[in-house]
């Protein structure tokens, strides 16, 4: 951050200043200022004969043992402290001195580092007994010292994200695997200063001030929430990312984030289960012809000759699409092959459902916790896809919009927005503005099938990363989708761009439950074959 010079020296001075205290810094006492430390939320204790073992759950690797041999017998109750609230290093000592043993010159601190380095505890700083920010996991107390080099400017990094959170702002970056909380307005304001070209300077203020923002900057820069440079520079590889795909792959992939990634740990309270089987959106219903012969001879085809042929077919024919046909397509691709019971679920709702008595919560009944089998793979076997069409040529159908019962396997006809409809139907997802006229005048696909999600479903057992789960699904429904059409000589084509608040009004549904993720043509294949 660029300083006038006016107040380049003053910043100086206090830099200097907070060298001479870099002593003061390792023993938590950063002049007026402490760094306080709890066990990081979510943290697993368990006494074993050895000591204390504490633990993350789920995809976060590694655990820490607290020794009794080493500590005394102080550690049961260092633990206990550490997971009710805030003690600093002071703290500590007196606890492990109270039974006698007290550690060697500098173990605590040690004891901290290892902490920290296994992820398990979250680092407060105040000053005078008021928080200002707080970082999850915590890191080395090395993070909080002054910077040895001066840093001519800096700006807030362009992956940073800055978001409300219970006790203040959260800031937390893609590049980082720490969070901050701050809690003290000064230093939120501060944030807004580093962004743009970064030229604002340090404010002094009150007694303490410009320490805690030197110390609070050092942080930022440390752990990567700083670029340097008027210009900020970036890493080689980053112009490649854009915020928001790193954001995603960074926050749903275990080891590369703080967020908690796997089977969920507590069910929501106030959350009902989605049930296997999606209800009937409509009465009017269609039923579609089982596979015949010739089409089962079809889907019969060696699976390398179909890989082998398969690709991506964007032109159709005029003539309809045979319903023996579709409904081949939809019986061999999407249906409900079977219906099982998930045990762990099942058992999990079981006890839910029982009365204080312990009464009720037979696991045989029939319940939201069965799994409705399909051809494609789905996380957990839970399969929370289902799939909305928009048919324009198929024989003894009548153009609109419908939703495939894949355990019926039949059309539920829907009415949804009359012009969304409308549009869906006259669109070809292939002619964009700018496409040729010869091209633009080419026929729609026979059938648009958009596909939908139903977050819930997933949400019940996973946590962490439900939309990348619901994403590696897509990939799964999609080509057997394709693979499925290449068998019937049936064209296919992966969308990769749906308009969802359109399509969400043409099939009445709604996006927060149930969002639109993609979606794939078919039909007779054209003569180009492109």
């Amino acid at each position: 951050m660029s300083l006038p010079a006016d107040r380049a020296c003053g910043f100086h001075a206090a830099r200097c200043v907070c060298r001479r205290r870099r002593d003061l810094y390792a023993k938590g006492d950063m002049n007026g200022m402490d760094v306080l430390y709890r066990l990081i939320p979510g943290a697993i204790c368990e006494e074993v004969e050895e000591g204390v073992r504490i633990s993350l759950p789920g995809a976060f690797p590694g655990w820490f043992l607290l020794r009794k041999e080493a500590r005394g017998g102080a550690v049961s109750r260092v633990v206990r402290r550490l997971q009710e609230e805030w003690t600093d290093e002071a703290t500590l000592k007196a606890f492990f001195a109270s039974e006698g043993t007290p550690p060697d010159e500098g173990g605590v601190a040690l004891l901290l580092k290892e902490m920290s380095g296994s992820g398990i505890l979250v680092a407060r700083v105040a000053e005078k007994s008021a928080p200002l920010f707080s970082v999850l996991p915590a890191p080395g107390t090395e993070a909080f010292l002054p910077l040895d080099e001066g840093r001519e400017s800096a700006r807030l990094s362009r992956f940073a994200l800055l978001r409300n959170a219970s006790e203040g702002l959260l800031l937390e970056s893609p590049l980082s695997p720490h969070r901050i909380v701050v809690h003290d307005p000064f230093l939120a304001g501060l944030l807004s200063r580093l962004c743009g070209d970064g030229e604002e300077a340090l404010t002094t203020g009150g007694e303490g001030t410009e320490e805690a923002q030197i110390a609070f900057l050092s942080l930022l820069h440390r752990l990567g929430f700083v670029e340097r440079g008027a210009g900020g520079t970036v890493p080689e590889a980053l112009p490649f990312w854009e915020f928001q795909d790193l954001l995603f792959f960074s926050r749903t992939t275990p080891g590369r984030g703080t967020v908690y990634v796997g089977k969920r740990v507590k069910t929501p309270e106030g959350l009902s289960f989605p049930p296997a089987l999606r209800a009937p959106v409509s009465k009017e219903c269609v039923p579609l012809p089982l596979p015949s012969e010739e089409a089962l001879r079809l889907l019969a085809r060696p699976f390398g000759d179909v890989l082998e042929a398969r690709r991506s077919r964007r032109t159709f024919r005029q003539d309809p699409l045979p319903l023996a046909l579709f409904g081949a397509f939809l019986h061999a691709a999407a249906r409900v092959r079977t219906i099982e019971k998930d045990m762990s679920l099942a058992e999990r709702l079981a006890l839910a459902r029982r009365d204080d008595n312990g009464n009720g919560g037979n696991v045989e009944v029939p319940g939201p916790e069965d799994l409705a089998l399909r051809p494609f793979p789905s996380g957990g076997g839970l399969h929370p896809l289902e799939l909305y069409l928009t048919v324009r040529r198929v024989e003894g159908l009548p153009p609109g919009t419908y939703r495939y019962d894949p355990a019926g396997h039949l059309l539920e006809r829907i009415i949804g927005d009359r012009n969304a409809t409308e549009r869906l139907l006259e669109e070809n997802p292939y002619v964009f503005p700018g496409t040729p006229e010869a091209a633009a005048d080419l026929p729609t696909p026979h059938v648009t099938l958009y596909i939908a999600a139903r977050i819930g479903r997933t949400a019940w057992k996973y946590e962490g990363a439900i939309f990348r789960l619901i994403l590696q699904d897509l990939g799964c429904l999609c080509q057997t989708l394709c693979l499925t059409a290449e068998a019937l000589s049936l064209a296919s084509c992966i969308v990769g761009a749906v308009f969802e608040p359109l399509v969400s009004s043409a099939f009445g549904t709604n996006w927060r439950e149930e969002p639109f993720v993609g979606a794939v043509t078919l039909g007779l294949p054209g003569e180009t074959g492109l």
